[in-house]
């Protein structure tokens, strides 16, 4: 490994970092790149398409309770296998991302896309259980604070807004690390535990920080829309936005997002070296 990725490093350093990966990586895997591109780009008008509220909009007129019945189970089928093969396409995109970074940082993980792809049932298995972790916790807190200060429902949300966001800080990087330590997905889930925990200060930290710059991107988006709004025709600025601009910033997070994920990983390692 790189020396510089050996040592602990402040805070901005490893924001840095992680954006210096994501802008060095963008030569080796651009055809990875113009897939979740593509993804990003087909994955309104697929949903749209699979939950349009007007199935029968070609005149054959309206369909009985039964017919309903069947083509909105027949719909929410479609959608979920729909939603699982692109989650499982976008898992398989941010591990060559996650192996191409690690190459240049000097670590020896697969980047290849056949290597990326044998990693992809753990990274789905270790997703999924962030995502299980997450839901029910919200699901069974929400509810216990609901029966028991039911009055202050103010209170009970904030509650579990903050422990939900705890949990998910913790289980953070167990999808990267299905790749970064070649685990399955409970251990990875664990570890990912086991190194955010020490340093969960400093992980939110960072967290906060991407979540400013996050906003700060929608806020200035969000100024140059409404310009334009007034400038041209409303339904010309939607239509660059859902076909170009959100596909184009939803990759650009994606690719930013897996080098910060490397690059917080061999932060939190290197702490946990020099603590031993």
């Amino acid at each position: 490994m790189d020396e510089h990725f050996r040592q602990p490093r402040r805070l901005w350093t490893v924001l840095a970092d992680g954006f210096r990966l994501a802008w060095r990586s963008l030569p080796g895997v651009w055809p990875a790149c113009l897939l979740a591109l593509v993804l990003y780009t087909l994955a309104g008008p697929v949903i749209t398409a699979l939950t349009g509220e007007d199935p029968h909009g070609l005149g054959f007129g309206t369909p009985s309770d039964a017919e309903a019945l069947v083509e909105g189970a027949t719909a929410a089928m479609l959608l979920g296998l729909y939603v699982v093969l692109n989650l499982s396409l976008l898992l398989w995109i941010t591990a060559i991302f996650i192996g191409a970074m690690s190459r240049l940082a000097g670590v020896d993980v697969p980047a290849e896309p056949r290597a990326a792809l044998g990693r992809l049932p753990a990274m789905l298995g270790a997703a999924l259980l962030y995502g299980l972790a997450v839901v029910v916790t919200a699901g069974l807190l929400g509810g216990l604070l609901g029966m028991l200060i039911g009055w202050q429902t103010d209170l009970a949300a904030l509650a579990v807004i903050g422990v939900v966001a705890y949990l998910a800080m913790l289980l953070v990087l167990g999808p990267g690390l299905t790749v970064l330590e070649r685990a399955g997905p409970i251990q990875a889930t664990v570890r990912s535990v086991r190194l955010v925990l020490p340093c969960w200060a400093r992980v939110a930290g960072l967290l906060v920080i991407v979540v400013l710059l996050n906003i700060a991107v929608a806020l200035i988006l969000g100024l140059i829309v409404t310009v334009l709004i007034h400038l041209v025709d409303p339904d010309r600025v939607a239509t660059t936005l859902a076909w170009a601009v959100n596909p184009i910033l939803a990759t650009a997070f994606l690719v930013v997002g897996a080098g910060l994920v490397c690059s917080l990983y061999w932060d939190l390692r290197a702490r946990e070296a020099g603590q031993d």
